[in-house]
C-alpha cells in the first residue's frame, strides 16, 4: 500500500507531463506537415512539371549541336 509521503512524490512528479507534452507537439507538427503537403501538393507537382517542360524546350536535343 502506497504511503501520503510516496503519493505525494508521485503527484509532484512532472517528468511524465514533460513527455507528453512533447508527444503531442510532435503530433500537430506531422498533422500539420500532412495536411499542407495535400493542400499544396499538387501546384507544386505542377510547377515543377511546367518547369522541366520549360526546360527540355531550351534545350538542345541530342545530336542536334
Amino acid at each position: 500500500m502506497f504511503r501520503k509521503s510516496d503519493l505525494a512524490r508521485l503527484w509532484s512528479d512532472e517528468g511524465g507531463a514533460s513527455t507528453v507534452e512533447l508527444g503531442i507537439l510532435i503530433t500537430f507538427v506531422a498533422v500539420a506537415a500532412l495536411a499542407s503537403m495535400e493542400i499544396l501538393g499538387g501546384s507544386i507537382s505542377g510547377l515543377f512539371e511546367s518547369t522541366g517542360n520549360e526546360i527540355d524546350n531550351v534545350r538542345p536535343a541530342a545530336g542536334d549541336e
